[in-house]
């Protein structure tokens, strides 16, 4: 998207400019906004969400008498609303400034944790009591996920396009608005209603996985404490407690006491109070982080917009709850029939939302929108008095469509006119008091209309006969016993009189809610047209993937002013890849700024010993003397490096004009500094370009095994979760004993199963080194990614068992243990279980083992998390062992076999075996310590060479791995890293110090005064870099420390090679000039496919192309004789084919900023000569390129030899070639999907993934 620099201008007053938007602002009005496929992939996801939070909303409606009667709520039903809606409101502000500090995910996946909770509890209740505190901990989560949604929305769509998005979203939430009628009505009718909480948990539990699957946004990073301070408590809490306050004093005024009784007035007054203390507070110095902000209100359009929003929410409210009393004590409808009956208000929502959002998009007005939508309004509820007793179907569903267009054509315009007026920045404040007014809104939408209701009906109870109905009917319980059981009990006298009694009173209802959409109406008239912003400005994006590891650029306008410059330097591009990739040498203005740097005198002459100065102080910046602990190369003295630099001048007398020497700087071919972005820009342009059917094709190589797989895993999971679903509701006894907890628990259960089982198995790291055997199994499980899985599957287990748990905490012992259940438990558990108290199902071994269990396991979950494993991360493994008294407890929780056989235990003995045994071997390895070396390579990496013993029964070799322990530091650490390098017994590990651990490690001499001495190793371990001598074709591209595996592969296949030739007793030619492959190359670049490439090889052959990034030169030097060796091998001085092919290419990506030392380190790479071949900076033969390399270029490279190799003969073309691509170093994960998307339409196989590392089959 493109950035918005200016706020929107308002057309016509405000306090803001007068004049219409400006011909740059029609420009961008004009640009159109492209939404990535992250995008698509989070909006179902919020969608999803707003329908669950709105149909809780509304669900209880048509449950409620239901609940009244079990419970017996009294005149207090009316908290089982209002107690949601009340913290729904209360707490949005809070929300709001949440957002800002910790981002939007988290505070989401809180939002919808509290709302599952609280659906948990609402289930589960026992009392009016508990019943009204799960739902006030449900309208907690709900009014966070509310405003987020808006929230999001706003971070992530221009203000002018806002309003479709949002009709979608307000399309959901009416949707579950409307339907909870329908849907507590069914509920009610053929199960319980305690499905109307418990539904909310695994669709709850499915939004939960969405939103952490896929909303990643950004936001700005701080330490806790600082993010704390930003958090404005007080106003909060004076918020909090003002709302309540009125709350209380709105729900019982004229209901249980009169609205002039203290009851009333005290709470009344101290919430009126408590709202001005918050303005007064907000407004002070006190408030450093205003909760809400006051300059929001700063224009007159805003202001309003907030007031019709709070009118809007009330009337929307006042039809939805009083529809329904019309449904049901009027026309004595049952709850599922009067759901059905308030399912017209639903479908004139799309239309409306739709043409709103179109209309707003196009013309960027929301002011006729508002006119036409609260005209209408007063229309719809004048038309609502008309309703009566003997009203036609067609009478009362034309009306909700005319009344449900009104209502919902204005609802996505409201916050994006609010927002337009303000700046980004105050899009989660805003945002926040618009939810808050919405929720608060709702609250008197209830309590205003039932106030007015029930008073009206005090007032006509007169007109019933019946003494002891009247009585039941008065004093606010008319609307409670609005319920077809109750009318339908009534005498027909009785009834037809309490019938109109109902009519009467809701027609008074409706003509004080014409007053209500009069206000709003007026109130138009002060909103004043904005212009809407096109562009979009927020810290809250999501996070797309890098290009390259870089942030990805907004190009935007610029793109176009560098189009321009581009042509300029047409001349001296050089075009590598389909016009997609350039390579600029030094521009006109580069070669003008390095002559700058060498004229110190201005004089227009450029002195020999100026360029000789300034080399030497280049030398001396980037190559000064190499460290002891580096393995570098010979040095060349000064003599050498002058004459090579008078060699490539060219100049025969001194000193040089500006002219000259600009000529000469250009024959260099010097890359230049300033092509990186636009070659960023042409790389994605080229990945653009490939048809979709082709990237599809790839992303399913790549992506298509590890779905397979997951999908296999979610399959057992649903599976054996609907298995006991099922069997637990087709067989009635259970549920007549023990309740719906026990169809909860169950479920779960089931599910549990095979997610134990996965869970424990991915702890074993010998399996997976046994099953890399099979390429069949390896193909389809990604062996390498069992880290992450572990994670995932870990969380997946715990949202289980913490779900089963509460089926059974507030499900099964609570039904279990009623008086009236006894007979029904003791059918299933015998005559000896019963009387059965809940402390007799918690003390039971089944229920003291589950509850141990999961508290082990919640236990183990809070000290896995990253920061305890950065405090201490001895305490993170101690702590994991409870897993093995955890799996004990489990076992135990089934034996008893109070419901089915127990099969718990089957599920967990072999992967428990199998970890136990890994356990148990990897303590013994760590008291038989190995001698063992440390050499400090460079400030970041150290090497570690030990000696393994002869007796272990493992073979060793490089690209394994093997878990490292050093008893000098901990004896409980065990950390991973690979085997670098293994020639016999011995084996060198690289390791780069950027851990705690690690970091303890380079400094063990300066810390405990004694070098290393000893080490424990348990493996080795399969990894991907093992695969390597499956291909005959191999492209490796690492960063880093990463690529150490390989580099040990390649010395051992080299060595092989040599070994096989020598032993062909095949005479050897002269080597003399073998280093003229290396002497003054004049320029770096990536494998030249033309007429250097290697002649053809025997069918055995096998080629590889070694790519190596790292950001600085002295990285290359510790690997330099390592390389060197594998570089100019024995095999390639023989005339005949090698039996190994291995090139090497290096990259250097830090940039120099200064243009000399850009100039001069080029120069300095090229030096070569025949004494000296090796680079001065990097101690190589090979050559090194600066900068990122060319990802189609080396693609295409490879292919070509790859190409010209398979259709050249020597039994090539007969055979199957396999191709294995490997992406290794942390790094280079970024770069990995673009890569594979690259090649996937030309080399498409099967992907093995580890710590970054790729393997591709073809």
């Amino acid at each position: 998207m493109a950035t918005d620099t200016t706020d929107a201008p308002v057309v016509n007053g405000d306090n803001t400019a007068s004049e219409p938007a400006s011909v740059e602002e029609k420009g961008a009005q004009e640009k159109k906004t492209h939404y990535s496929w992250r995008f698509w992939a989070v909006f179902p996801a919020l969608c999803i969400t707003a329908f669950l939070s709105s149909l809780e909303g509304t669900i209880v409606t048509t449950a409620l008498p239901t609940i009244n009667n079990e419970l017996n709520t009294g005149d207090s039903y009316i908290w089982v609303i209002n107690a949601f809606f009340l913290t729904s409101a209360a707490f949005q502000p809070l929300y709001g400034q949440l957002a800002n500090i910790f981002g939007r995910r988290w505070v989401m996946v809180t939002a919808l944790s509290i709302f599952i909770l609280g659906s948990g509890i609402s289930g589960g209740a026992e009392s009016a009591g508990m019943l009204i505190a799960g739902r006030a901990i449900q309208g907690m989560g709900s009014g966070g996920m509310v405003m987020l949604l808006d929230l999001i929305i706003s971070d992530l769509v221009p203000v002018r396009e806002r309003a479709s998005f949002m009709g979608i979203i307000f399309a959901a939430v009416n949707v579950g608005t409307a339907l909870g009628p329908f849907v507590g009505g069914i509920i009610v009718q053929t199960i319980s209603w305690r499905w109307a909480f418990y539904l909310n948990l695994p669709i709850g539990g499915f939004a939960l996985i969405v939103v952490l699957s896929v909303l990643n946004t950004s936001y700005k990073k701080e330490l806790v404490k600082e993010r704390l301070k930003q958090i404005d408590f007080v106003g909060n809490a004076i918020l909090v407690a003002a709302t309540v306050a009125t709350l209380f004093a709105s729900t019982y005024g004229g209901a249980r006491y009169s609205w002039s009784s203290w009851h009333v007035l005290l709470p009344l007054l101290l919430g009126l109070a408590g709202y001005g203390l918050f303005i007064s507070y907000e407004a002070s110095r006190f408030a450093k982080n205003p909760v809400v902000a006051l300059h929001l209100f700063g224009n007159r359009t805003s202001a309003t917009v907030y007031f019709i929003t709070f009118i809007w929410s009330i009337l929307s409210m006042w039809r939805i709850y009083f529809l329904s009393v019309y449904f049901q004590g009027v026309l004595a409808s049952s709850p599922a029939r009067a759901g059905v009956q308030i399912l017209p208000s639903v479908l004139s929502l799309f239309p409306a939302v739709a043409l709103s959002g179109a209309i707003m998009k196009k013309t960027g007005r929301f002011l006729p929108i508002h006119f036409i939508s609260f005209g209408l309004m007063v229309v719809s509820h004048g038309l609502y008095t008309i309703l009566g007793p003997n009203s036609s179907t067609a009478t009362w569903v034309l009306l909700q469509l005319v009344a449900g267009f009104s209502s919902n054509l204005v609802l996505p315009c409201l916050l994006p006119a609010i927002q337009a007026g303000l700046s980004e920045t105050d899009a989660a404040s805003a945002t926040a008091f618009f939810g808050f007014l919405r929720s608060f809104g709702i609250i008197w939408g209830v309590t205003i209309p039932a106030a007015i209701f029930n008073n009206r009906f005090d007032q006509l109870a007169y007109r019933i006969t019946n003494s002891s109905t009247r009585e039941r009917l008065t004093h606010g319980q008319a609307y409670q016993h609005a319920a077809k059981t109750f009318i339908t009990s009534l005498p027909e006298q009785t009834r037809s009189e309490v019938v109109g009694v109902y009519s009467d009173s809701l027609k008074r209802s409706w003509q004080i809610s014409i007053v209500f959409a009069g206000v709003a109406f007026l109130a138009v008239f002060l909103e004043r047209e904005v212009v809407m912003r096109t562009t979009l400005k927020t810290e809250y994006g999501l996070k797309e993937k890098k290009v390259e590891g870089e942030k990805a650029l907004e190009l935007g306008d610029s793109a176009d002013s560098e189009e321009k410059g581009l042509a300029a330097y047409t001349d001296k591009a050089h075009i590598i890849h389909n016009n997609y990739i350039w390579q600029l040498y030094l521009t006109d203005g580069e070669v003008e700024e390095f002559i700058n740097d060498l004229d110190k005198n201005n004089d227009g002459f450029v002195d020999y010993e100026e360029i000789e100065l300034k080399l030497d102080q280049v030398h001396n910046e980037i190559a000064p003397d190499a460290k002891s602990h580096h393995l570098h190369h010979k040095d060349l003295d000064d003599e050498h490096r002058h004459h090579f630099l008078r060699s490539v001048i060219g100049a025969s007398t001194y000193p040089i004009s500006r002219s000259d020497l600009a000529e000469v700087v250009k024959r260099w071919k010097v890359p230049s500094l300033k092509p990186d972005r636009r070659a960023e820009q042409s790389n994605r342009n080229y990945m653009k370009s490939v048809p979709l059917a082709r990237r599809l094709r790839a992303y399913w190589a790549v992506k298509g095994p590890e779905i397979l797989f997951i999908t296999f895993v979610v399959s057992t999971q649903v599976a054996f979760g609907t298995w006991q679903m099922v069997k637990y509701i087709i067989e009635t006894q259970w549920r007549a004993a023990l309740g719906w907890g026990v169809v909860l628990s169950k479920t779960t259960a089931g599910a549990l199963y095979p997610t134990m089982f996965f869970l424990i198995v991915s702890m074993s790291k010998y399996l997976p080194t046994f099953a890399r055997r099979s390429s069949a199994i390896s193909h389809f499980i990604n062996w390498d990614k069992t880290h992450a899985f572990h994670i995932k599957i870990s969380i997946v287990a715990l949202a289980l068992a913490t779900l089963h748990a509460i089926g059974h905490l507030t499900g099964t012992f609570l039904y279990g243990s009623r008086p009236a259940q006894q007979d029904n438990v003791a059918a299933i558990f015998g005559e000896d279980a019963v009387p059965r108290s809940y402390r007799d199902y918690a003390s039971s071994l089944p229920g003291w083992t589950g509850i141990a269990a999961l508290g082990i396991f919640w236990i183990i979950t809070l000290f896995s998390i990253p920061p305890v494993r950065k405090w201490n991360f001895e305490v993170f493994q101690l702590v994991h062992l409870l897993m093995f008294p955890m799996i004990g407890f489990l076992i135990a929780h089934g034996l008893e076999a109070l419901l089915q056989f127990p099969m718990l235990g089957y599920w967990l003995a072999f992967p428990t075996l199998l970890v136990f045994l890994e356990r148990v071997h990897r303590l013994l390895v760590g008291f038989h310590r190995i001698p063992a070396e440390m050499d400090v390579l460079d400030a970041e990496t150290v090497c570690i060479k030990a000696t393994i013993p002869e007796r272990r029964l493992w073979p060793y070799q490089a690209g394994q791995y093997v878990l490292l322990q050093v008893p000098q530091l901990s004896c409980f650490q065990w950390h991973p890293f690979t085997i670098a390098i293994c020639e016999g017994n011995t084996i060198q590990i690289h390791i780069k110090t950027d851990g705690n651990w690690s970091s303890r490690l380079r400094d063990l001499q300066k810390e405990t005064g004694q070098s290393l001495r000893y080490v424990g190793i348990d493996g080795p371990f399969g990894a991907p870099a093992q695969r390597f001598y499956e291909f005959d074709h191999s492209l490796i591209i690492g960063s880093g420390i990463g690529i150490t595996p390989f580099s040990g592969i390649l010395k051992d296949m080299q060595t092989k090679a040599d070994k096989i030739l020598l032993s062909s007793a095949m005479p050897l030619p002269s080597t003399e000039g073998l280093p003229h492959a290396y002497i003054n190359q004049a320029t770096v670049s990536t494998i030249d496919t033309g007429q250097n490439t290697p002649s053809l090889r025997p069918v055995n052959n096998r080629t590889v192309d070694f790519h190596w990034i790292v950001k600085e030169w002295n990285s290359l030097l510790w690997f330099s004789d390592l390389l060197n060796s594998i570089c100019c091998p024995l095999s390639s001085q023989l005339h005949h084919n090698p039996q190994v092919d291995i090139q090497i290419i290096t990259h250097v990506t830090q940039k120099r900023k200064n243009i000399s030392t850009h100039v001069f380190r080029f120069l300095l790479e090229i030096h070569r000569t025949e004494e000296h071949p090796k680079s001065r900076l990097t101690g190589l033969l090979n050559p090194t390129n600066f900068g990122r390399p060319d990802l189609a270029q080396v693609m295409d490279d490879h292919y070509e030899r790859m190409r010209k190799l398979l259709v050249s003969g020597d039994g090539f073309q007969n055979k199957k070639r396999k191709v294995g691509v490997f992406f290794c170093g942390l790094g280079i994960v970024k770069l990995r999907d673009n890569w594979v998307r690259i090649i996937g339409w030309r080399v498409i196989g099967w992907i093995i993934d580890v710590q970054g590392q790729n393997t591709i089959d073809a």
